[in-house]
């Protein structure tokens, strides 16, 4: 019994050590099949030294080379193999050290019960969680909560030692809840994991839906203003005909108005901004279009070069910015939407206004989703507020009449853009 105890304790600590290694890097889905062979043979190979030799140095052998082989799988940088095989081995020993401690009153020389290999798995899943809270927030990301996990790993360790000190406490008995416990943490571990990786999924299915539906609209104008230009080429000879006979009329006025039909029928009136830069084009011309339709009063002023650095950026800050902005104003009674985009001296600034119907949603200084559905929606302002301070810019928020969105966004090698469309709506 107690050799299942650890195999099964000692597997669910190899396979957290893995979990945690995998928190310090970002390319954690490739190579996955490699990842889970690397882990096991680590497993093993773990196992078998302590369960043959049980020896302290082989034990401390084992770890360190089988958490620096699986660094290996993510980075070339021997520095961050050796920052984070450290971490983890000292995180590792701290557990193993309060496991002692709480079981037995731990002294040098005294045997240590197998039960302490169920406990340090339990306060490696606490480091796990705290870990990957740490990290989360040094990158400036979000995710779903995972503080609220640690409860359970807590309780299970507040209860093993209750049951190894009670009057009525058999060995055996500890033994099988122990594992219980364990096993529960484990299953609450892989349910989270499966149920944030859902999530992120839905979040990027989400993104690129909506990414389809603009550059479907984008090919869309496209198309209509090729064909309006090859119908008024096609009438080309017609038009110059008319245009000479109004002039040696002398007829200023039919000129005038004839030019103006032209240039109507030339215009398109899907293509709100034509800029030249296709994303960026992109979602304004799909944002304003929805605006139009779904708001009383559009106002639109656009100053965009043709060629301009962070154009993903950009683009994902203007589509949050319109998005929140069009589903606040929709719901007030105004339903007012205003668009201010200018470029100077390398400095891009982006000003958005909506009406809004008094309203807000704040917790912590941060601005609530009021969207009925709440899921994947409320981190919009978070989102763009992190590309803006990662670009040195600035993020003004003002609240009155309006509620008024204020940023500059630095764009590098800006002396190189000269070449600006303008449009105004």
């Amino acid at each position: 019994m107690n050799t299942i105890i650890f195999l099964l304790a000692n597997a669910c600590q190899i396979y957290l050590t893995c979990d945690i290694v995998r928190i310090f890097y970002e390319n954690t889905q490739q190579h996955r099949i490699k990842k889970w062979i690397v882990g096991i043979i680590f497993y093993v190979f773990n196992s078998c030294i302590y369960l043959m030799f049980h020896t302290a140095w082989l034990n401390l052998f084992s770890n360190l080379a089988g958490i620096y082989i699986y660094n290996c799988l993510f980075t070339k940088s021997i520095k961050k193999k050796l920052f984070v095989t450290g971490a983890l081995y000292v995180m590792g020993m701290g557990c193993d050290i309060i496991s002692v401690l709480l079981l037995s009153g731990y002294r040098d020389g005294k045997a240590v019960a197998v039960i302490s290999h169920v406990l340090t798995a339990l306060l490696l899943l606490i480091c796990k969680y705290i870990t990957e809270k740490i990290v989360r927030c040094g990158k400036n990301q979000n995710g779903i909560s995972n503080m609220g996990l640690v409860i359970v790993p807590v309780c299970s360790i507040v209860i093993i030692p209750f049951l190894m000190y009670g009057n009525n406490s058999l060995q055996f008995n500890v033994l099988i809840v122990g594992a219980g416990l364990l096993v529960i943490n484990f299953v609450v571990l892989c349910l989270y994991q499966n149920l944030a990786f859902s999530m992120q999924e839905k979040f990027e299915n989400e993104i690129l839906e909506q990414q389809l539906e603009v550059y479907r609209n984008q090919l869309k104008v496209i198309q209509q203003s090729q064909e309006q230009v090859q119908q008024l080429r096609h009438d080309m000879k017609h038009h110059i005909g008319e245009l000479r006979f109004l002039a040696e009329q002398n007829d200023v006025s039919a000129f005038k108005k004839y030019c103006t039909q032209m240039e109507e029928s030339v215009c398109n009136s899907d293509e709100k901004v034509y800029s030249g830069n296709m994303k960026i084009d992109s979602i304004l011309n799909y944002m304003l279009g929805k605006a139009e339709k779904e708001l009383k009063e559009v106002q639109s002023t656009v100053q965009i070069p043709r060629e301009i650095e962070h154009t993903f950026d950009i683009s994902t800050v203007l589509g949050n910015l319109l998005d929140n902005a069009i589903e606040a104003a929709k719901k007030s009674k105004e339903q007012f939407l205003s668009i201010n985009i200018r470029f100077d001296k390398g400095v891009l600034h982006i000003i958005v206004k909506n009406s809004f119907s008094g309203e807000l949603q704040r917790k912590e200084n941060k601005f609530l989703t009021t969207k009925a559905k709440k899921d994947g929606h409320g981190i919009g302002l978070e989102s763009v507020q992190r590309i803006v301070e990662k670009n040195h810019g600035e993020f003004e928020i003002q609240t009155g009449k309006l509620f008024c969105v204020n940023i500059a966004m630095y764009i590098p090698d800006s002396d190189k853009i000269s070449d600006f469309d303008n449009q105004t709506g």
